[in-house]
């Protein structure tokens, strides 16, 4: 898996920073990915309070800003970055990528399976079940794939020994009640 480093920026609309920091992004440094949240309530260092009321519409609500791309990109981004964003308004952490990678070829000559535990739209309830399976030490890991149709599906890595793969598959069903589906890579 190819390590990228995600990075979040906290911002409120009232800052007016979002339209220029995403032009920055998109146009400028073209990272491989952008997600803006406008949040309901927040606080910051000055302890207001910034909240959205059915009466009226809020225009300094909190704003996250999340991008991701390679270490080295991020690196000069993050320099760039110095002077529009205040200190304490932006965190960054390494991460894996491409876990679906693993689920797309086996090795030429290789055969290999894996479980796919189940399908979600909610990405939250897919989450909830990875964590289900290590609590249960069903398998130490397990990732969520997005289909291109948004569904969010559940999968143990793969395995050239089938029968890892069929006990994992019986200790969803035994432990969660879970009648999950065995692949074979192709």
């Amino acid at each position: 898996m190819k390590p990228i480093t995600m990075v979040r920026i906290y911002l409120t609309e009232a800052e007016k920073k979002l339209a220029p920091l995403l032009k920055y992004l998109h146009d400028d440094s073209q990272v491989l990915g952008v997600t803006v949240l406008r949040g309901i309530s927040g606080f910051g260092k000055s302890g207001k309070i910034h909240s959205a009321h059915l009466i009226d519409l809020s225009f300094d609500l909190p704003v996250i800003v999340e991008f991701f791309d390679t270490p080295t990109k991020i690196d000069h981004i993050l320099l760039q970055l110095q002077t529009l964003i205040e200190p304490g308004h932006l965190v960054h952490w390494s991460a894996p990528a491409g876990s679906a990678e693993i689920y797309t070829t086996a090795t030429s000559g290789e055969e290999k399976w894996y479980v796919q535990a189940a399908s979600f739209k909610d990405e939250a309830l897919a989450q909830n079940l990875v964590q289900k399976i290590k609590d249960n030490h069903i398998a130490t890991e397990a990732h969520i794939v997005q289909s291109s149709n948004g569904w969010y599906a559940v999968r143990l890595p793969p395995q050239s020994e089938q029968e890892k793969v069929r006990q994992q598959h019986q200790q969803l069903r035994d432990v969660l009640r879970i009648n999950g589906i065995i692949k074979k890579l192709n």
